[in-house]
């Protein structure tokens, strides 16, 4: 990319720009934080999140000495767990591996549990000015229209393109401002649908704004449909007390708790008899059962599920046998303590549960 070109995205980057708290700082913890709770979160949502996390945790020490459960906690609704017990790990793998140090080099971050090479370009470029390209959603959104490239963004050969375009293009005398104005170029100009392409500042050196296919641009592959699956929830409660369960295994949802369910694959109706079978191997042996027919369509990148519950109202109940299973019972008011999955918000919602 000419110098010009940069010089004009930077100039129009550094009067355009959004005020936004982790570009105020070279803190390489904080910007790690944003950039993570940036990941499938748009800023507006994920802004509250990164002041309450900060605020919780001000420090790497702070997040690697505490407790996962709470870390998931204070997650909860951003989804996407996975990215919080990387956090967790990562904390801690510089706690007792660097002596509480950030590491400044690209490849040594690379060695942290859950940093790829998008965020470990973020925290080397914004935190310690590296000359490493960022390359995001943006940045090849911008790429493609700017040089109508062709190649599928979400392929591998897509992705390695993008990556040694960017590296090409990087001005290696302010990496920090480059990355940061072609970030912001894509989220705000050259936005997905509907770009404002007669306002961006490069729209003269875009080759699809001039020929006139800014709509063909990036290409992507199509992806298989997502699976589908039927969950259908148990809410058991004894008096004044509810049952949980700790997701475990490598799934989405691992180290939260949710009520005890049943899961089959496809859109299925269930059946009474598999409620009470549940029931019984998880040592509830009296009870009556009241099912909700509402149902909950609940979206995520790589599953559509179908969700309902049932009212379980448990009368005798074999806490031994039940524990040893991986279900436990709370008081109904301590629910609010546990990490709970966005769909299991919507259930306690639907289900008429006090949390706050």
């Amino acid at each position: 990319m000419p110098l010009l070109i940069s010089e004009k995205l930077v100039t129009w980057y550094l009067q355009a720009h959004r005020n936004l708290p982790w570009r105020k700082t070279k803190d390489p913890y904080k910007i790690w934080i944003s950039e993570v709770i940036l990941q499938q979160t748009r800023v507006e949502q994920g802004l509250p999140y990164y002041h309450s996390f900060i605020k919780k945790y001000p420090n790497v020490k702070s997040l690697a000495t505490a407790p996962l459960q709470k870390v998931l906690k204070q997650w909860q609704g951003l989804g996407y767990y996975s990215r919080a017990r990387n956090l967790h790990q990562a904390a801690k793998q510089i706690v007792e591996e660097n002596k509480g140090k950030f590491p400044t080099e690209f490849d040594d971050l690379l060695k942290l549990k859950g940093i790829g090479q998008y965020t470990a370009a973020a925290i080397a470029s914004f935190a310690f000015d590296k000359p490493q390209a960022v390359v995001d959603g943006n940045v090849m959104r911008v790429l493609s229209r700017l040089f109508a490239v062709s190649l599928p963004v979400n392929s591998t050969a897509g992705i390695n393109f993008f990556r040694k375009k960017a590296d090409a293009v990087l001005d290696m005398t302010k990496p920090s401002l480059h990355n940061q104005a072609m970030m912001e170029l894509g989220a705000l100009i050259c936005k997905p649908v509907n770009p404002l392409c007669v306002e961006c500042v490069l729209n003269k050196d875009c080759k699809a704004f001039q020929t006139g296919k800014v709509s063909r641009f990036p290409v992507k592959e199509k992806k298989s449909p997502p699976e589908v699956i039927s969950l259908h929830f148990l809410i058991i409660t004894k008096s004044d007390e509810l049952m949980i369960y700790q997701r475990n295994g490598k799934g989405i949802w691992k180290g939260l708790f949710e009520f005890p369910s049943l899961e089959k694959k496809g859109k299925v109706k269930w059946k009474a008899a598999e409620a009470r079978s549940k029931l019984l191997e998880i040592g509830i042996s009296k009870f009556s059962i009241k099912t909700n027919h509402d149902e909950i369509n609940h979206l995520l990148s790589h599953r559509t599920i179908w969700a309902s519950f049932s009212f379980v109202n448990a009368s005798q109940v074999n806490l031994k046998k039940a524990e040893s299973a991986g279900y436990k019972l709370i008081r109904k008011k301590d629910l609010k303590k546990y990490p709970i999955h966005r769909l299991m918000e919507k259930i306690v919602s639907l289900a008429g549960i006090e949390i706050n």
